[in-house]
């Protein structure tokens, strides 16, 4: 089961206190950092959410103009694609906002 669900561009809500881990789909694509509410998560990509917006920070590594994936890994093995893009090193970063509801 996925916690994430999307409300608008870059904009999703979960469920207060769910637990919810990101990961990176491409060839190539890794995660470098993710933060979520100005707190980075451990190299586990995993942060509990809380109580209205917070913002939810993503910076994904990849070869240039390859397709990337910012993912979910939910509950039951499958994925959550919360974007997907053609990687510029330029502009590494992605924001989000998440709203425990």
């Amino acid at each position: 089961m996925c916690q994430l669900t999307r409300v608008g561009p870059n904009s999703f809500t979960a469920p207060i206190q769910s637990s919810v881990t990101l990961a990176a789909g491409g060839a190539a694509a890794v995660l470098q950092s993710v933060v979520y509410n100005n707190t980075p998560t451990g190299a586990d990509w995993t942060f509990t959410v809380l109580q209205g917006p917070k913002d939810l920070v993503v910076v994904v590594a990849n070869q240039p103009g390859e397709t990337t994936q910012i993912q979910e890994t939910c509950a039951n093995g499958g994925m959550n694609v919360l974007d997907e893009f053609n990687f510029s090193p330029i502009g590494p970063a992605s924001r989000y906002v998440v709203t425990g509801i």
